[in-house]
């Protein structure tokens, strides 16, 4: 069984949903015969973890590292209520850089539990709009979450861009919301995905009639008319899929790229954070915000090393620009657009183009 193009997580989550037929977490070899290529546990089976090993070892790269795979180990070990393919374990893996060893503990304990609880809650004979805030009434009431309006950038020193910031001090803003209830979405199977608008991210629910998105806590939005009026998006923006379309799992973990990115900009690792935008980019080629970010750092890099900017930087900022351009071309017109949905938060980040 060959491996490539398997060069980030969001390929590999593609690469292991094609052979996983079953979706149980697992590749057998009724699923595919050359499962033992894979198998380096030698149990007749692969799971994820093992994907990112064969990977590493058929192309002879480090295309995940030892700390990342580590990472994805220990989780799947200490979450044993969650699937070993939920995306979870590959957020954690990702963020594991900036998670400090004290905090593990209590973090796949807080992911574990959630899970635990949802998965013994019922949500028989409700609608999927009752469902969801049936979900938010368990994560405030019983799990004791804190649904805010939105993050500063650091929670006592530490970056809310991180999930897993967010999830240890149990305060939930649009993002880390969206992405927990992705993340409860996919272990009970629920038609979830993600969708973006400028400065902000909802879930989306769609299912056959079902199609709404979900604000936090308990706002169901079924007219997304009202996200082109008040976040001023233009049919352009629209039809170019860099708005209110629902994203795969792939382009999820883009956005998981793009949250580390930013959080390596944030203490100056400029060429990392380059590295994992451009990462984002190629999983999302449609992210408006990403290509923002890329331009801001390589803003940085001219400013504050010797990067040649005409030679090596014009050029690269130009393509972006044009992406931009071409993905949201009224994205200048929208500086002074208000975040409604946040009116009791305090603080407001500048967007991207503004910073």
């Amino acid at each position: 069984m060959k491996l490539e193009g398997v060069t980030n997580f969001g390929n590999l989550l593609v690469k292991f949903r094609s052979y996983d037929k079953n979706n149980d977490g697992y590749i057998t070899p009724d699923e595919d015969p050359e499962v033992k290529s894979l198998d380096v546990d030698m149990d007749g089976r692969a799971s994820l973890l093992e994907i990112m090993r064969a990977a590493n070892l058929q192309q002879k790269k480090t295309l995940f590292t030892k700390r990342e795979i580590a990472a994805v180990r220990e989780s799947m070990q200490s979450m044993p209520d969650v699937s070993p393919s939920n995306i979870v374990h590959l957020i954690l893996a990702l963020e594991g850089d900036f998670l400090i060893d004290r905090d593990k503990k209590q973090l796949y304990g807080i992911v574990n539990n959630l899970i635990k609880r949802m998965k013994q809650a019922s949500f028989a004979g409700l609608s999927p709009e009752d469902t969801l805030k049936r979900a938010v009434q368990i994560m405030q009431n019983e799990q004791k979450f804190n649904i805010i309006g939105c993050a500063t950038p650091n929670i006592r020193g530490r970056s809310a861009h991180l999930l897993n910031v967010m999830l240890l001090q149990k305060r939930f803003d649009c993002v880390s919301f969206a992405y927990t209830l992705m993340i409860i979405g996919h272990e009970l199977k629920w038609p979830l995905s993600l969708i973006l608008m400028p400065n902000h991210v909802a879930v989306r629910w769609e299912a056959g009639a079902s199609s709404f998105s979900f604000e936090r806590p308990h706002h169901v939005v079924k007219d997304f008319n009202i996200y082109i009026k008040t976040l001023k998006l233009s049919d352009i923006s629209i039809k170019s899929g860099a708005y209110l379309r629902p994203l795969s799992e792939e382009e999820f973990l883009a956005q998981i790229y793009y949250e580390r990115g930013e959080v390596k900009s944030d203490f100056f690792n400029i060429w990392g954070s380059v590295s994992d935008f451009s990462i984002a980019i190629a999983l999302a080629p449609r992210a408006v915000n990403v290509y923002g970010a890329r331009i801001e750092a390589y803003e940085k890099l001219f400013k504050y090393t010797k990067v040649d900017y005409f030679k090596t930087l014009s050029p690269r900022i130009y393509r972006d620009k044009q992406a931009i351009k071409r993905l949201d071309p009224d994205i200048l017109k929208r500086d002074n657009a208000p975040i409604i949905y946040v009116p009791e938060c305090n603080y407001q980040r500048k967007p991207f183009w503004l910073r």
